[in-house]
Protein backbone atom coordinates (compact mmCIF):
# COMPACT_ATOMS: atom_id res chain seq x y z
CA UNK A 1 0.00 0.00 0.00
CA UNK A 2 0.89 3.77 -1.01
CA UNK A 3 2.63 5.16 2.76
CA UNK A 4 0.31 8.41 1.82
CA UNK A 5 -2.51 6.33 2.21
CA UNK A 6 -1.28 4.88 5.29
CA UNK A 7 -0.49 8.27 6.58
CA UNK A 8 -3.91 9.31 5.07
CA UNK A 9 -5.89 6.15 6.43
CA UNK A 10 -4.00 6.02 9.93
CA UNK A 11 -5.00 10.21 10.66
CA UNK A 12 -8.46 9.64 9.45
CA UNK A 13 -8.85 6.89 12.28
CA UNK A 14 -7.85 8.50 14.55
CA UNK A 15 -9.53 12.50 14.01
CA UNK A 16 -12.88 11.09 11.73
CA UNK A 17 -13.31 7.62 12.97
CA UNK A 18 -16.77 7.69 11.11
CA UNK A 19 -15.63 8.33 7.37
CA UNK A 20 -12.53 6.10 8.23
CA UNK A 21 -15.06 3.29 8.23
CA UNK A 22 -17.14 4.46 5.69
CA UNK A 23 -13.71 4.34 3.68
CA UNK A 24 -12.65 1.29 4.53
CA UNK A 25 -15.91 -0.48 3.58
CA UNK A 26 -15.72 1.14 0.35
CA UNK A 27 -11.79 0.02 -0.76
CA UNK A 28 -13.26 -3.60 0.40
CA UNK A 29 -16.08 -3.27 -2.37
CA UNK A 30 -13.41 -2.25 -4.72
CA UNK A 31 -11.04 -5.04 -3.70
CA UNK A 32 -13.39 -7.94 -4.55
CA UNK A 33 -14.55 -6.51 -7.32
CA UNK A 34 -11.62 -6.56 -9.01
CA UNK A 35 -8.28 -8.03 -8.24
CA UNK A 36 -5.74 -6.19 -10.11
CA UNK A 37 -6.85 -2.74 -8.96
CA UNK A 38 -3.93 -0.47 -7.63
CA UNK A 39 -4.46 2.64 -5.42
CA UNK A 40 -2.34 5.96 -5.17
CA UNK A 41 -2.98 9.05 -2.73
CA UNK A 42 -3.40 11.60 -5.46
CA UNK A 43 -5.58 15.27 -5.43
CA UNK A 44 -5.95 14.38 -1.13
CA UNK A 45 -7.83 11.11 -1.76
CA UNK A 46 -7.38 8.19 -2.41
CA UNK A 47 -7.43 7.39 -6.37
CA UNK A 48 -8.32 3.46 -8.18
CA UNK A 49 -6.34 2.93 -10.88
CA UNK A 50 -6.80 -0.12 -13.37
CA UNK A 51 -3.00 -0.74 -14.99
CA UNK A 52 -1.98 3.03 -15.29
CA UNK A 53 -5.28 4.53 -15.99
CA UNK A 54 -7.54 6.47 -13.22
CA UNK A 55 -10.78 5.19 -13.58
CA UNK A 56 -12.28 5.72 -9.96
CA UNK A 57 -11.36 7.10 -6.38
CA UNK A 58 -12.14 8.02 -2.87
CA UNK A 59 -12.13 11.57 -1.90
CA UNK A 60 -13.20 12.62 1.76
CA UNK A 61 -14.50 15.81 2.56
CA UNK A 62 -15.79 17.24 5.96
CA UNK A 63 -19.55 16.40 6.00
CA UNK A 64 -19.32 13.58 2.96
CA UNK A 65 -16.89 11.06 1.20
CA UNK A 66 -17.40 11.35 -2.79
CA UNK A 67 -16.98 8.19 -5.01
CA UNK A 68 -15.77 9.75 -7.48
CA UNK A 69 -15.51 7.79 -11.12
CA UNK A 70 -13.48 9.33 -14.14
CA UNK A 71 -15.87 8.47 -16.97
CA UNK A 72 -19.09 8.59 -14.88
CA UNK A 73 -20.85 10.44 -17.56
CA UNK A 74 -20.59 6.67 -19.47
CA UNK A 75 -22.15 5.03 -16.99
CA UNK A 76 -25.83 4.18 -17.24
CA UNK A 77 -27.79 5.84 -14.20
CA UNK A 78 -31.60 5.04 -13.68
CA UNK A 79 -31.91 5.50 -10.81
CA UNK A 80 -30.24 9.34 -10.84
CA UNK A 81 -27.91 8.35 -8.20
CA UNK A 82 -24.96 10.20 -9.77
CA UNK A 83 -24.08 13.80 -9.02
CA UNK A 84 -21.83 16.18 -11.14
CA UNK A 85 -22.53 17.91 -14.54
CA UNK A 86 -18.90 18.64 -15.69
CA UNK A 87 -17.51 16.82 -19.23
CA UNK A 88 -16.16 13.17 -17.70
CA UNK A 89 -16.85 12.71 -13.94
CA UNK A 90 -19.80 11.61 -11.88
CA UNK A 91 -20.26 10.99 -8.38
CA UNK A 92 -21.52 9.30 -5.36
CA UNK A 93 -22.00 12.17 -1.97
CA UNK A 94 -21.82 9.38 0.55
CA UNK A 95 -23.07 11.10 4.04
CA UNK A 96 -23.51 7.55 6.40
CA UNK A 97 -22.61 4.38 6.01
CA UNK A 98 -26.31 3.49 5.19
CA UNK A 99 -25.75 5.29 2.49
CA UNK A 100 -23.59 2.89 0.80
CA UNK A 101 -25.99 0.51 0.27
CA UNK A 102 -28.94 3.36 -0.38
CA UNK A 103 -26.84 4.94 -3.02
CA UNK A 104 -25.84 1.21 -4.57
CA UNK A 105 -22.02 1.89 -4.27
CA UNK A 106 -21.29 -1.71 -4.80
CA UNK A 107 -23.33 -1.70 -8.37
CA UNK A 108 -22.03 1.76 -9.37
CA UNK A 109 -18.18 0.54 -9.05
CA UNK A 110 -19.25 -2.82 -10.79
CA UNK A 111 -20.56 -0.21 -13.66
CA UNK A 112 -17.69 1.57 -14.22
CA UNK A 113 -15.11 -1.54 -13.79
CA UNK A 114 -17.11 -2.78 -16.57
CA UNK A 115 -17.00 -0.08 -18.55
CA UNK A 116 -13.35 -0.04 -18.53
CA UNK A 117 -12.84 -3.82 -18.90
CA UNK A 118 -14.59 -4.10 -22.08
CA UNK A 119 -13.19 -0.56 -23.46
Amino acid sequence: MDKKIETFLADMKKNAKEQFLIVEKIRKIYDASHTTLTEKFIYDGIGVYMGEKLISGIWVYTKHISVVFSDGYKLQDTEKMLEGGGKYRRHLKIFSESDIKEKKVKEYIEKCLALKITQ
